[in-house]
């Protein structure tokens, strides 16, 4: 990707990166300050995707990254995070409100956490590194909560607000639940155990408005049998009353489990859905019929890795395993290392005064489905 000067580009800039596991969203405003949601790595090289982006374009990041926002703690949205906070000395760090129980005590006590009895995963380093990096820098760290304010210009001319729409408080209070029964289980001589809770339930899904057009990011959300959590309590939340968006990231992978009958009452008629793909383990986001369910909400459905037709695939035996894994690993790496992108792009002018008409451009594995 050729380096281009954004310097002169008064323009709104989103762009979708999506390698097939892992994603990372950028958001530039028409001041030319970027906002970046999770991170996701080249395969090969293990340099962060979206750091790479702001590098190819030309973007300074220690003066231009005013955000970066974590979504939850899930492997797939912030490996390399800890690079992109390292390069963005004025980036405040959001991150949810909401814990699970390893995740609370490696942000809180990460001093003691080889006492604690648990292993400590590539999330949890990842999660360590960032912490580091913030408290060197000394950056600032917000914790996000459903209907709060996460940004908002000072300035007349940037008319960009980004709210959070979750985690919620049912959602706080079982994170509460699960931090007094970590301590409990170390108190009494016990390890920490995993969590009952479902960590996508925790993700930030944010509301960006601009002017009189809105634009909503799934995150991971979920829908849940209790209405209270997940997707059912992000589309009660005020920050949604009279904003129909026209832009739709699709939430967790665009999976069954994303798709909600009500969404389609807070999007617009002539909207824009992305979705970005799981494709890796033995299950595939989303199947040919999940990306149906989600065609009933648009008519402009696109995804940053042509999507996988398949089935859960039956166990096998360790040893078919590793020979299978020794022999297609190459293929593996291939087909997910070269990362799909989704670069749209509106006028300043459109956006304010509602008009949803964006230039599309798609690189690699991206496709309009």
């Amino acid at each position: 990707m050729q380096a281009k000067d954004h310097k002169n580009d008064n323009g709104i800039e989103i762009v979708f990166i999506g390698p097939s596991y892992g994603e990372s969203i950028l958001i530039k405003d028409n001041e030319n300050n970027w906002f970046v949601i999770d991170s996701c790595i080249d395969l090969a090289t293990k340099e962060s995707l979206p750091l790479k982006y702001l590098s190819d374009v030309g973007v300074n990041t220690v003066e231009r990254v005013k955000m970066i926002i974590i979504t939850h703690w899930h492997d797939d949205h912030i490996r390399g995070i800890s690079q992109l906070c390292e390069k963005c000395d004025n980036a405040s760090i959001v991150i949810p409100l909401t814990f699970g129980q390893r995740e609370f005590v490696n942000i809180f006590s990460y001093s003691i956490t080889d006492e604690l009895g648990f292993r400590r995963s590539g999330n949890l380093r990842e999660m360590l590194r960032v912490i580091n990096v913030v408290d060197q820098k000394q950056l600032e760290l917000i914790y996000a909560k459903q209907n709060e304010t996460i940004f908002q210009s000072n300035n007349s001319e940037n008319k960009l607000s980004i709210f959070a729409l979750s985690p919620g408080n049912l959602d706080y209070r079982l994170s509460c639940s699960g931090i007094a029964r970590a301590y409990k289980s170390i108190l009494d001589g016990g390890r920490l155990h995993d969590d009952r809770i479902n960590p996508n339930l925790f993700s930030i899904a944010l509301l960006i408005k601009i002017g009189k057009s809105s634009l909503l990011l799934g995150g991971d959300l979920e829908v849940h049998p209790d209405p209270r959590r997940g997707i059912d309590n992000a589309l009660k939340s005020h920050c949604l009353s009279d904003n129909i968006s026209g832009l739709y990231k699709v939430a967790h992978h665009g999976s069954k489990t994303a798709y909600h009958k009500q969404l389609g009452q807070s999007l617009r008629k002539d909207n824009f859905s992305i979705i970005t793909p799981w494709r890796k383990g033995r299950n595939a986001i989303p199947t040919c019929s999940e990306i149906e369910l989600h065609k009933q909400h648009s008519d402009q459905l696109f995804i940053t890795a042509k999507p996988r037709n398949s089935k859960p695939i039956k166990k096998r035996s360790n040893m078919i395993d590793k020979a299978m894994r020794d022999a297609t690993n190459f293929r593996y790496l291939y087909s997910v290392a070269k990362p799909g992108h989704i670069i749209m792009k509106a006028k300043y002018s459109d956006l304010v005064s509602g008009n949803n008409k964006w230039e599309i451009a798609l690189s690699n594995q991206s496709e309009k489905l």
